[in-house]
């Protein structure tokens, strides 16, 4: 009886210590995840801005200081800086449509809707779920199915999204 209340304290303390080692570790866990994600934003603060958005502002030199910046000293930015300019007059030429317009006129919504639903099958329709698992599935099927075959698999499915996403374009 004497030795219970000693194993009683000793048992309490070891407890204590688990449960502190488990919240040090979370708490570093979580200050770990923060700390990587304060060294980005630190580092990202240095990044310059892109020649693009430059070049929507209509400040050429500073889109070509940026692009050198970007390239390196000894590389040419004349022809690269003329894609750039001539792509974003194409974009503004090309003009924006509105939310609305997008869910009232058939040039738009007759796409965005097929799409939509595209998107919507593909997730709950759970073809992710059997490529996922495809080798299991072949593998329990009874089948010696070539190990490579969930590569074939997967890049089968991304060529037919990409024709349907070819057809839907308008």
């Amino acid at each position: 009886m004497a030795q219970f209340p000693g194993k009683l304290s000793l048992g309490s303390s070891l407890s204590h210590l688990v449960r502190l080692v488990n919240a040090v570790e979370c708490v570093f866990r979580y200050n770990r995840k923060i700390f990587f994600t304060v060294v980005l934003f630190l580092t990202m603060t240095f990044m310059p801005e892109t020649p693009k958005f430059h070049v929507s502002k209509g400040d050429n030199k500073k889109a070509a200081a940026s692009l050198q910046r970007l390239r390196g000293k000894h590389y040419n930015v004349a022809d690269e800086l003329e894609r750039i300019q001539l792509e974003y007059e194409r974009e503004k030429a090309a003009g924006t449509i509105t939310f609305r317009e997008l869910l009232t006129k058939p040039l738009y919504y007759k796409p965005f809707i097929t799409m939509q639903f595209m998107f919507f099958f593909q997730q709950f329709g759970a073809i992710n779920v059997v490529m996922f698992y495809v080798q299991e599935i072949f593998n329990d099927a009874g089948t010696d199915l070539d190990p490579g075959a969930n590569k074939k698999f997967r890049m089968f499915k991304d060529y037919q999204k990409k024709c349907a996403a070819f057809f839907v374009q308008v």
